[in-house]
Protein backbone atom coordinates (compact mmCIF):
# COMPACT_ATOMS: atom_id res chain seq x y z
CA UNK A 1 0.00 0.00 0.00
CA UNK A 2 3.03 2.12 0.77
CA UNK A 3 4.26 1.87 -2.03
CA UNK A 4 1.28 2.74 -4.41
CA UNK A 5 0.73 6.14 -2.54
CA UNK A 6 4.43 6.77 -3.43
CA UNK A 7 3.75 5.82 -6.82
CA UNK A 8 0.34 8.16 -6.90
CA UNK A 9 2.78 11.36 -5.70
CA UNK A 10 4.81 10.59 -8.09
CA UNK A 11 2.69 10.65 -10.92
CA UNK A 12 1.06 14.00 -9.43
CA UNK A 13 4.01 15.64 -9.13
CA UNK A 14 5.34 14.61 -13.17
CA UNK A 15 1.34 15.93 -13.69
CA UNK A 16 1.89 19.13 -11.88
CA UNK A 17 5.88 20.22 -13.51
CA UNK A 18 7.32 18.95 -10.18
CA UNK A 19 10.56 17.87 -9.98
CA UNK A 20 10.71 14.68 -9.37
CA UNK A 21 13.36 12.34 -8.21
CA UNK A 22 12.28 8.64 -8.85
CA UNK A 23 14.58 5.85 -8.26
CA UNK A 24 14.77 3.07 -11.11
CA UNK A 25 12.83 0.86 -9.36
CA UNK A 26 9.45 3.53 -8.53
CA UNK A 27 9.83 4.68 -11.79
CA UNK A 28 9.46 1.07 -13.43
CA UNK A 29 6.87 0.26 -10.82
CA UNK A 30 4.84 3.84 -11.76
CA UNK A 31 5.53 3.09 -15.44
CA UNK A 32 3.52 -0.56 -14.88
CA UNK A 33 1.09 0.28 -12.29
CA UNK A 34 -0.42 2.86 -14.48
CA UNK A 35 0.41 2.54 -18.02
CA UNK A 36 1.86 5.56 -18.50
CA UNK A 37 5.41 6.55 -19.57
CA UNK A 38 6.61 10.24 -18.79
CA UNK A 39 8.20 11.85 -20.96
CA UNK A 40 11.33 13.76 -19.92
CA UNK A 41 11.66 17.42 -20.40
CA UNK A 42 14.28 19.74 -19.06
CA UNK A 43 13.73 22.84 -16.83
CA UNK A 44 16.41 24.78 -15.32
CA UNK A 45 19.20 22.25 -16.82
CA UNK A 46 17.24 19.31 -14.64
CA UNK A 47 14.93 16.87 -16.11
CA UNK A 48 11.08 17.01 -15.21
CA UNK A 49 8.81 13.58 -15.47
CA UNK A 50 5.39 14.45 -17.15
CA UNK A 51 2.15 13.22 -17.88
CA UNK A 52 -0.34 14.22 -19.82
CA UNK A 53 -3.15 16.26 -17.29
CA UNK A 54 -5.98 13.97 -19.11
CA UNK A 55 -3.83 10.86 -17.88
CA UNK A 56 -3.40 12.53 -14.25
CA UNK A 57 -7.32 13.57 -14.35
CA UNK A 58 -7.87 9.68 -15.10
CA UNK A 59 -5.99 8.86 -12.15
CA UNK A 60 -7.40 11.25 -10.25
CA UNK A 61 -10.85 10.42 -11.15
CA UNK A 62 -10.93 6.88 -10.23
CA UNK A 63 -8.97 7.43 -6.98
CA UNK A 64 -11.92 9.53 -5.79
CA UNK A 65 -14.45 7.26 -6.91
CA UNK A 66 -13.03 3.90 -5.61
CA UNK A 67 -11.88 6.06 -2.49
CA UNK A 68 -13.66 8.61 -1.73
CA UNK A 69 -17.49 8.17 -2.40
CA UNK A 70 -19.59 6.86 0.02
CA UNK A 71 -22.33 5.28 -2.34
CA UNK A 72 -24.33 4.63 0.82
CA UNK A 73 -24.68 8.16 1.81
CA UNK A 74 -23.93 9.63 -1.47
CA UNK A 75 -21.22 11.73 -0.91
CA UNK A 76 -17.70 12.23 -1.38
CA UNK A 77 -15.11 12.17 1.45
CA UNK A 78 -12.32 14.74 1.99
CA UNK A 79 -9.71 11.46 2.72
CA UNK A 80 -9.77 7.69 3.65
CA UNK A 81 -12.15 8.13 6.44
CA UNK A 82 -9.58 6.96 8.98
CA UNK A 83 -11.40 9.33 11.32
CA UNK A 84 -14.02 11.92 11.38
CA UNK A 85 -11.71 14.93 10.24
CA UNK A 86 -11.08 12.86 6.46
CA UNK A 87 -14.80 12.04 6.71
CA UNK A 88 -17.55 15.19 5.89
CA UNK A 89 -16.77 18.77 6.79
CA UNK A 90 -18.72 21.43 5.24
CA UNK A 91 -16.88 23.84 2.92
CA UNK A 92 -14.80 24.09 -0.16
CA UNK A 93 -12.34 22.46 1.27
CA UNK A 94 -14.65 20.03 3.00
CA UNK A 95 -15.17 18.38 -0.82
CA UNK A 96 -16.22 21.05 -3.00
CA UNK A 97 -12.82 21.64 -4.02
CA UNK A 98 -13.00 18.20 -5.60
CA UNK A 99 -16.31 17.62 -6.70
CA UNK A 100 -16.32 20.73 -9.05
CA UNK A 101 -13.55 19.52 -11.65
CA UNK A 102 -15.51 16.04 -11.86
CA UNK A 103 -17.88 16.95 -12.17
CA UNK A 104 -17.19 19.15 -15.28
CA UNK A 105 -14.74 16.95 -16.92
CA UNK A 106 -15.37 13.35 -15.15
CA UNK A 107 -17.61 10.49 -16.37
CA UNK A 108 -21.26 10.16 -16.52
CA UNK A 109 -20.53 7.72 -13.14
CA UNK A 110 -18.61 10.32 -12.02
CA UNK A 111 -21.18 13.42 -12.50
CA UNK A 112 -24.51 11.27 -10.74
CA UNK A 113 -22.02 10.44 -8.04
CA UNK A 114 -21.28 14.61 -7.38
CA UNK A 115 -25.07 15.29 -8.19
CA UNK A 116 -25.70 12.91 -5.56
CA UNK A 117 -23.21 14.84 -3.39
CA UNK A 118 -24.76 18.29 -3.59
CA UNK A 119 -28.14 16.82 -2.48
Amino acid sequence: MKRTWISILAVLAMSMGCIAQLSPSDRAFSNASWGIKPTVQAVAGKPVNTIPFSSAFSIQEEKYNRENFVPEFGYYSVGSRNNYYEDWQIGWTGGMISTFPLLLNGSEVTRQNVIRNFD
